[in-house]
């Protein structure tokens, strides 16, 4: 495999989505020729950039066998474009605006903190890694995703594609979450939906199998921002909890009692503005923990947070009302918002 280490820079809805969105084709690459409006450079292609900016260094097209990265820094807030590329190893561990993955096959990719859409569409084989607040494919095949997601994502005419948990730690993760105003407890990778089931449901990928090294390889190797540590003990460090997900009734999914054991009961902690952040902090982090040779262990099922306005209490009767054996409510506040914090266990 060649390498071609491209290292710019270096100083970050609730309720079933709608079908169609650009067309495969639109806002994709290929030419860069551009006109100016206002503040403004818009490409052919119909992409958005600030004067100043090369629209090529947002782009990361017709590509065989590289391996292609930007630094935290290089990409800040800019919209991205991924297309026609094959046999590639794509990390942009950087806050974007928009994110379009078109026409690739056999590529693994990060995608970092991404404050708008991730749109991928007619590829193959492929493993991604992404933060987004909506994520929408369509006409793909053998597609591995560990997301994380503040909206539903959605799938379309798309068949073989498995969703699990993102987890990743690099430095600055946790700030370009910030500024891509992505909270880290609001994840709802599992509740994919399917615009075409006839085409297969989307699978479910395990903790085990949740593994962004597995997916992307050594990237600390080549990503200056990612170091050893960070990469090698991404569950302990990753901002974005594990959880288990549910289905799109709401339903726990990975979770099952021992043989003997007794049913598995829920609970929804609801953390809001009364108690100290680190103490929020770490019960999701004891909570998303391995259970290890305890399955009946308390497992978070989903985490959200929402601002405490006037809608804030039905928001949690919606969640509490996806459990099907509520076991405890428990209250805690942190920085003027609800954490909603759903777990299972014995």
């Amino acid at each position: 495999m060649g390498c071609l280490l491209s290292t710019a820079g270096g100083s970050s809805q609730s309720g079933a989505p709608k079908p169609g969105g650009p067309r495969p084709g639109q806002g994709a690459g290929g030419s860069v020729a551009a006109a100016q409006s206002g503040g403004i450079v818009v490409n052919s292609a119909g992409n958005n950039f600030r004067k100043g900016l090369d629209p090529k260094d947002f782009m990361c097209t017709h590509r065989r066998d590289e391996t292609f990265v930007r630094e935290p820094g290089s990409v800040n807030g800019q919209q991205f474009v991924i297309s026609d590329c094959s046999g590639c190893a794509i990390f942009i561990p950087d806050h974007c605006e928009m994110v379009t993955l078109d026409r690739c096959a056999g590529c693994r990719v990060l995608v970092g903190p991404c404050e708008s859409s991730i749109f991928v569409r007619n590829c193959t084989d492929m493993k991604i890694v992404a933060s987004c607040r909506q994520f929408r494919m369509r006409d793909c095949e053998r597609v591995d995703v560990l997301l994380h997601c503040v909206s539903q994502p959605s799938i379309e005419t798309s068949t073989a594609v498995r969703f699990g948990c993102f987890q990743l730690a690099y430095f600055s993760l946790a700030s370009q979450l910030e500024r891509a105003r992505l909270p880290p407890l609001a994840n709802r990778w599992s509740e994919v939906y399917n615009f075409t089931p006839g085409h297969g449901p989307a699978g479910l990928l395990g903790r085990a199998e949740a593994d962004p090294e597995a997916m992307l390889g050594a990237m600390h190797e080549v990503v200056e921002a990612i170091s050893e540590a960070e990469w090698r003990d991404w569950r302990r460090m990753s901002p974005v909890p594990y959880t288990l997900g549910q289905d799109a009734a709401g339903a726990p999914r990975q979770a099952t009692a021992a043989a003997g054991a007794e049913p598995l009961q829920e609970a929804v902690l609801v953390v809001g503005p009364e108690a100290p952040e680190a103490g929020a902090l770490e019960l999701v982090a004891d909570l998303s923990a391995d259970p290890g040779d305890d399955p009946g262990r308390l497992q978070l099922v989903r985490a959200t947070e929402f601002a405490l306005d006037g809608t804030w209490r039905s928001r949690l009767e919606s969640v509490a009302a996806h459990c099907t054996d509520p076991a405890a409510v428990s209250a805690w506040r942190a920085g003027g918002q609800v954490r909603v914090l759903h777990a299972i266990g014995a």
